[in-house]
């Protein structure tokens, strides 16, 4: 999962210790965020969010996987179609 949190903390003018306390994790919790070998809980996000003042939404973006076999922008595009007609029916296209 693609996130802005470096950006946002840089921003923000936190440390990753200074970050990681303020939402009650560890240093190293931080590092492996940014680095995006790690996925939050549901709890971690919503206090990065408020720590940050922003949405869930601002901090993170699902990368998207999908078998569609036109290529990436081909597929985006198939799938907000996709989305907008029957929304069940993406799931069935993700794998």
């Amino acid at each position: 999962m693609k996130n802005s949190v470096k950006e946002l903390r840089d921003e923000h003018g936190y440390t990753q210790k200074e970050l990681a306390v303020e939402v009650g994790v560890t240093r190293q919790t931080i590092n492996n965020l940014e680095a995006e070998r790690y996925k939050p809980s549901l709890e971690l996000a919503f206090e990065l969010a408020r720590c940050f003042d922003c949405t869930i939404e601002d901090i993170f973006m699902p990368t998207h996987r999908c078998n569609h076999r036109f290529g990436r922008d081909t597929c985006l595009l198939s799938c907000t179609v996709l989305l907008h007609r029957n929304p069940t029916e993406v799931f069935h296209h993700f794998g």
